[in-house]
């Protein structure tokens, strides 16, 4: 088992404190301070209700299957875009991996050595 370096005074107090700060925070968190937290957030819900957009009402779909891809703003990646284009368009390619993907050198074995 590897043993640790000894830690230096610099490190233990800032160790201890940390240490006295999540104590502190840990003691505050009550199930009282989490129920007036819910109503805090509740009542701003409430007061900013005249501001909510309301979600039904709209045609939003969160993804489209990349029919509306964003710009590309590399060139290099604008490169690579095109070349995998026009490799799709040639007649005979096959647009699946598998079938692009060259074989790999097999494992050496014992018996090569």
């Amino acid at each position: 088992m590897v043993e640790r370096a000894k830690e230096s005074k610099a490190v233990q107090k800032v160790r201890r404190k940390l240490e006295k700060i999540i104590e502190t925070e840990t003691k505050s968190i009550t199930l009282d301070s989490l129920r007036e937290m819910s109503r805090n957030i509740q009542k701003w819900i409430t007061r900013h209700q005249d501001q909510r957009i309301n979600l039904q009402e709209k045609n939003i779909k969160m993804f489209d299957e990349n029919q509306s891809p964003a710009q590309v703003k590399s060139k290099f990646v604008q490169q690579l875009l095109s070349q995998l284009q026009d490799d799709f368009k040639k007649p005979g390619t096959s647009p699946l991996l598998k079938d692009r993907v060259k074989q790999s050198k097999p494992p050496i074995s014992e018996q090569d050595l």
